[in-house]
């Protein structure tokens, strides 16, 4: 790593600093949001509870990016849900949808890119703040790669910014893992709980 990046570091609080490489490191836990213009100065705040991103220098940027995308077209199936899509490499190619697909946008490319996708559902988690979407999940289909057995059929579950393709039995792993975070803030929300009744005067 050249001096560059290590200077402006210097005299920054231990925790900080723990905050930030957590964030270069991918920590689950740290947004990690990259800063426009400042490359290698991602957001340091804790994934759920921040209304603006932060680095580990106090710079501070907006939560959401406020340029308008228009996304593209999707071509919509007809009442047989049979579609064509022109490819690449194997020209027009006919496929029929599944009912809970939403359309496609625009031509896929090459033929293995060719996905279908539900609507998302998003899981929301209500703070002080405000709420938070910390969980983002769609079904997906990809009929020409064999992801499933037979079907290529997954659930893809955005977590930090990141789509990670789940089978059932990885949704069912996830779900215990909220279930046992829930008990771990039941189980802190008591301690606080406890603690600020130790403080109160007497």
């Amino acid at each position: 790593m050249s001096s560059d990046n290590i200077e402006p570091l210097t005299g920054i609080p231990q925790e900080r600093l723990d905050w930030h490489w957590g964030a270069l490191a991918h920590d689950p836990v740290v947004c990690a949001a990259e800063q426009p213009g400042q490359p290698g100065f991602p957001c340091i705040q804790n994934t759920l509870f921040h209304a603006e991103h932060e680095d580990v220098l106090g710079r501070t940027w907006p939560l959401h990016d406020r340029r308008l995308f228009v996304a593209p077209p999707r071509l919509i199936a007809g009442d047989d849900r049979t579609i064509t899509l022109e490819t690449t490499d194997h020209g027009p190619v006919v496929l029929t949808c599944p009912a809970w697909c939403v359309g496609h946008p625009g031509a896929p490319g090459a033929r293995i890119d060719i996905s279908h996708e539900s609507a998302e559902t998003v899981l929301t988690l209500h703070t002080p703040e405000g709420d938070v979407d910390h969980l983002v999940v769609l079904f997906e289909q990809r009929p020409f790669v064999a992801l499933s057995p037979g079907t290529g059929m997954f659930a893809n579950v955005e977590i930090n910014g990141m789509f990670h393709p789940a089978a059932p039995a990885d949704l069912d792993a996830l779900a215990d893992g909220l279930v046992a975070n829930a008990a771990e803030l039941r189980a802190t929300a008591r301690r606080l709980a406890a603690l600020v009744a130790e403080e109160r005067p007497r």
